[in-house]
């Protein structure tokens, strides 16, 4: 992912393989059993994000949404590899895993999903099962940017995102 406010800047996958970018704390937090917590980040997405994918022989298999290592036992050999800019994509927003089996730790809504026209800075909202504190600078949840496609014959939507969370209605 690349954007011209430098969103690699500001998340970071901790090894080749890893899918997911972690997010980090900006302040100190804590979530209490079954209370609604919220934390505000200063990443987000602009009109100028992108997302590439690497595939091998025009076959997608993950590359920069996927960790970008290559295993030739598992994808077998590949005589070449492309890099693809794609200008439709997502990115979900997971719990850390350890934090969730841990303590319970969750978004509110499950797993949240960030549309390539959200330009507010994300916010989280978290519960728990257990009594959990975040430091500032700890890791507590992913982004994983994910390479999405559209419906044949599909009418392109004319409308523009309106404000932030929610802001697309429910009808």
């Amino acid at each position: 992912m690349t954007d011209d406010n430098s969103i690699v800047d500001i998340v970071t996958r901790a090894t080749r393989g890893s899918a997911g970018y972690d997010i980090i704390a900006e302040e100190d937090f804590v979530v209490e059993p079954g209370v609604d917590t919220t934390t505000t980040s200063t990443i987000k997405f602009g009109p100028n994000t992108r997302v590439i994918v690497t595939a091998y022989n025009n076959v997608a298999v993950g590359g920069q949404a996927c960790g970008g290592s290559y295993n030739p036992d598992f994808y077998g050999m590949v005589d070449k590899q492309y890099e693809l800019e794609t200008k439709t994509w997502f990115a979900l927003a997971c719990m850390r895993s350890g934090l969730a089996f841990e303590y319970g730790l969750r978004f509110k809504n499950a797993i949240g999903i960030i549309d390539q026209d959200t330009t507010q800075p994300l916010r989280f909202v978290m519960t728990s099962d257990k009594r959990i504190e975040i430091k500032k600078g700890e890791r507590f949840a992913q982004i994983v940017p994910i390479v999405c496609g559209r419906f044949a014959g599909e009418r392109e939507p004319t409308r523009v995102r309106g404000g932030g969370y929610g802001h697309t209605g429910r009808q």
